[in-house]
């Protein structure tokens, strides 16, 4: 049976009162380690800063996908690591560093280890970052999930890029296994959850019964319970611990948690904000919490008219686009 909310509308569950459609094992997983951080970037629209260790997961991947497809080619091991350190550079955007260039030197190594650990797999791969969903009992939002590569047989790998590969099973980090088991249990198969090192890799098998999605929905209805219980975002982020030494910290997010504290930061979904684009800030993209004042004209030229590459149209809210007139005829 569905709780009833504090706002008293019983058709609205608590994730939908903050504009939460789905969970995913990442989110859930940051909820568990350092909640406050969780509802500054879901509720404050405070986004972490990309890293080079996450470059590296996403050029390594690259680099595989492009060996799988082109494995019978002589240079399709050398294209791979090629393509891999291109796809490193342009998810830096320029940036760079010692530190950079050290994550960028294992790169390689490790599309060379992933070839090894995924060579004997039996079937072509069909797809990679293919979305799937499932219900955890009793959490009133589906938990959805993209996975990095399904073969033809239905066999799934989630590859992680590491420094030093886990020993055992319980070595793993808790939000890939919780990643690896909602994939198993969305397609119903075993999923190898394969870790490389520019040296070696190592999987296992995590299967649809596995028992982290015990933990995992338990902490689901942590945060179902919270955001039920809350009267509005700003209460909820004082009552949570901070977990500072989370590698969720950093400096700029614990300027925004302060912020936010102070009433600086503005709260951008959930009970209390229905009024904020009629009054002129934008709740959504890379310009969310900013007010229409702050924003080139070509933006707010696009918001006026927000139609997107595929034909269709972005959702404008009806009272931002009036707030934008209103604007420009007093300007």
């Amino acid at each position: 049976m569905r709780a009833q909310n504090p706002t008293g509308d019983s058709s609205m569950n608590a994730f939908e009162r903050f504009n939460i459609r789905s969970l995913s094992p990442t989110m859930i997983a940051q909820w568990d380690a350092a909640p406050a951080t969780l509802i500054l970037r879901r509720l404050y629209g405070v986004k972490g800063k990309a890293n080079a260790k996450m470059w590296r997961g996403d050029a390594v991947e690259a680099g595989l996908n492009f060996w799988l497809h082109n494995r019978t080619r002589e240079d399709a091991m050398a294209n791979a690591k090629a393509l891999a350190v291109d796809t490193f550079w342009q998810r830096a955007e320029g940036e760079t560093s010692e530190e950079i260039e050290e994550v960028l030197k294992g790169v390689p190594g490790m599309v060379e280890q992933a070839v090894i650990a995924i060579s004997t797999m039996p079937s072509n791969v069909m797809g990679t970052q293919f979305g799937v969903e499932t219900f955890l009992d009793d959490v009133d939002v589906p938990v959805f999930g993209k996975i990095d590569f399904l073969f033809e047989d239905r066999s799934i790998v989630e590859l992680k890029t590491t420094t030093r590969c886990p020993s055992k099973i319980e070595s793993v980090s808790i939000s890939h296994r919780w990643q690896a088991a909602l994939y198993a249990k969305a397609r119903d198969v075993p999923v190898k959850l394969t870790y490389v090192t520019d040296k070696k890799w190592i999987s296992f098998d995590i299967r649809p019964d596995d028992a982290s999605l015990v933990t995992m929905r338990r902490a689901a209805l942590s945060l179902q319970k919270a955001l039920t219980s809350t009267e509005d975002g700003e209460a909820l982020l004082r009552s949570l611990s901070l977990n500072v030494e989370s590698f969720y910290w950093d400096d700029e997010v614990m300027q925004a948690y302060e912020d936010a504290l102070e009433g600086k930061l503005k709260l951008l979904v959930g009970p209390g904000t229905e009024s904020l684009a009629a009054q002129g800030y934008v709740t959504f993209g890379k310009h969310s919490g900013k007010h229409i004042s702050e924003l080139p004209q070509s933006y707010l030229d696009w918001l006026l008219n927000p139609k997107l590459s595929d034909g269709g149209f972005y959702d404008v809210p009806k009272e931002l686009q009036a707030a934008i007139s209103d604007l420009r005829e007093a300007a």
